[in-house]
């Protein structure tokens, strides 16, 4: 009696794996080389969306939540804005960020400008009419700067991702929570300002020419 060869038969991974050499030749497995995992850029963008969320804070500490327009880069004043509902994950990189303003030119002569900064703060609160409720508010280390001389109509500040990115490094920040951007007059001079538009210009629109905050974010 013939005594029967047997062999254990190779499973597909195997034969991925090595290849088998037969008479038809040899077979050579091939793989696709595993997928780069690359970062995604994000974009989040937010406007100031009630009355209380943006302010003006006059040289004495008064705080105004009401006004139309204002001045923020007039001479030993500050200014809040406030951006809820802010979906940057904790700890996300960001790669840049920017404040927009709709400015009206009230005095072209004029050459303004001011420090843009974040609240360090987990999640800022709205402001309030008590006095000096945007000038005793923590401030970021990193900043930006904004001016507002001569242009009518939507203009940025300078780049302040390093200043975001100090509140998403935070350990209790959540997406989800509020950013307040934080204003304070740095070249400003006494006399008519150039202004720049609040909530309250249209209650919100339309057309809504409150400030509007932009995060890109990988």
């Amino acid at each position: 009696m013939t005594k029967k060869l047997s062999f254990d038969r190779p499973n597909r991974r195997d034969f991925l794996r090595t290849g088998i050499i037969g008479g038809a030749g040899l077979v050579v497995a091939q793989f696709a080389a595993p997928k780069e995992l690359r970062a995604q850029t994000n974009t989040w963008t937010g406007q100031v969306s009630a009355s209380t969320d943006d302010a003006w804070e006059a040289s004495l500490g008064y705080v105004n939540l009401a006004d139309a327009r204002d001045g923020i880069c007039l001479q030993n004043t500050c200014a809040g804005f406030r951006f809820t509902n802010v979906t940057v994950p904790n700890e996300a990189t960001i790669t840049a960020a920017s404040v927009s303003w709709y400015c009206e030119n009230a005095n072209p002569s004029v050459s303004e400008g001011c420090e843009v900064y974040m609240q360090a703060s987990n999640s800022a609160p709205t402001f309030a009419d008590t006095k000096f409720n945007i000038g005793e508010r923590a401030l970021t280390t990193h900043f930006g700067t904004f001016s507002d001389s001569t242009v009518t109509g939507w203009l940025s500040s300078s780049d302040i991702s390093a200043a975001v990115q100090e509140v998403v490094n935070r350990a209790e920040w959540v997406s989800g929570n509020a950013m307040a951007v934080l204003t304070i007059a740095t070249t400003a001079t006494f006399g008519s300002p150039v202004t720049v538009r609040m909530w309250d210009f249209n209650n919100g629109g339309p057309p809504n020419y409150a400030a509007i905050l932009t995060i890109q974010y990988t």
